[in-house]
């Protein structure tokens, strides 16, 4: 009999989320959270819609699962607490449910704890290798007194980050993944795209940030003597 496991969030999966398990978790229902429970060997995945958001980036997992087969849904922003698993389970009501869960019967409007217990009926959960999570830092603006650093999730900061001004960055889901083609990219994408990543590319987009900042301060500069 598969499990049903209820967390605030899918970064506390390890030590306690088993292979076969129904993970209902307080987490958005991103392609990141996804990509952080995958490991784990999930049956099925209920999270929150957080509001779904600009190109649906708060419901991405459930594209992204119905390309592995694995049912996911999501229970409306409102229904119940983002980062509160017990809420999500206990007060959630599915709105949003991809292809494979709407097989299994997951229907919108259902309560989510309905939803979960539909859920231990699906497939034997298979090993997957699916890259939804990047946990590189992307350093946009950097001065004396620290630097501005955007993170996919704040779990993924550091002790280096400690003199820094974090900016949570939700991960773009990727073309294949059902992103539209014609979205533009961020600043922290363009920058990646541009400088290539590791320390090669690190050092030349602070090079670039030094450049931008001096050219602002001769414009300053121009502009007070006219």
């Amino acid at each position: 009999m598969a499990r049903i496991v209820v967390l605030d969030s899918v970064t506390q999966c390890a030590g306690r989320v088993q292979a076969g398990d129904v993970l209902v978790a307080g987490s958005f229902a991103g392609a990141l959270s996804l990509g952080l429970a995958l490991p784990f060997g999930i049956r099925a995945l209920i999270a929150h819609a957080a509001g779904v958001g600009k190109d649906e980036a708060g419901i991405s997992a459930l594209t992204a699962a119905d390309g592995l087969g694995l049912p996911v849904a999501a229970v409306e922003t409102m229904s119940a607490r983002i980062g509160d698993g017990p809420s999500v389970h206990d007060e959630g009501v599915i709105s949003h449910a991809n292809a494979v869960a709407r097989a299994l019967g997951i229907a919108i409007g259902m309560s989510a704890h309905e939803a979960a217990r539909r859920l231990t009926r699906a497939g034997e959960p298979r090993a997957v290798a699916a890259n939804f999570v990047d946990e590189r830092p992307c350093v946009v603006d950097e001065v004396a007194a620290g630097r501005v650093v955007c993170l996919a999730t704040l779990s993924f900061a550091t002790a280096d980050n400690a003199r820094d001004a974090v900016r949570w960055l939700p991960q773009r889901p990727r073309q294949h993944r059902g992103a539209p083609a014609d979205r533009p990219p961020s600043r922290c994408h363009r920058e990646r795209r541009r400088h290539g990543a590791g320390a090669l590319g690190d050092q030349r987009a602070r090079a670039a940030r030094r450049r931008r900042r001096g050219r602002r301060r001769r414009r300053r500069d121009v502009g007070a003597h006219r």
